[in-house]
């Protein structure tokens, strides 16, 4: 089982959060789970809170769309976890990771394949 987190560089947006939900909640189903089809599907934790969500089992091209997708409207950054890198859609956003988090490794990707490929890269 895998986890990712996807959570906000910067609080004090709650538009941001309510812009993800109103995305998401039309595709999650009664078992917190997001379905493209028998081999594309992630399960959803945390959509009421505020600053971030946790994936886990992210498979499928069109769920790393998607979650490229909500690190657009968030603005959020993607953790896979303590001392893994941080993935990030834009320059600006790599700034704010790396004032949260000095030292770490930030990587900006742009699609949903990219990511995929930057975490398989990245060993996570």
């Amino acid at each position: 089982m895998t986890d990712y987190f996807l959570a906000a560089t910067e609080r004090g947006h709650p538009e941001r959060q309510q812009a993800v939900r109103d995305r998401l909640m039309p595709l999650i189903d009664d078992g917190n789970r997001i379905t493209f089809g028998p081999d594309s599907y992630v399960r959803i934790w945390g959509l009421d809170e505020d600053g971030g969500v946790t994936l886990n089992d992210p498979m499928g091209e069109a769920v790393w769309d998607l979650i490229v997708e909500v690190q657009r409207i968030g603005r959020w950054l993607l953790a896979p976890g303590s001392g893994e890198p941080l993935f990030v859609i834009d320059d600006e956003m790599r700034d704010q990771a790396l004032e949260i988090s000095p030292g770490t490794e930030v990587i900006v990707v742009t699609s949903g394949p990219e990511l995929r490929d930057a975490l398989d890269a990245a060993g996570v």
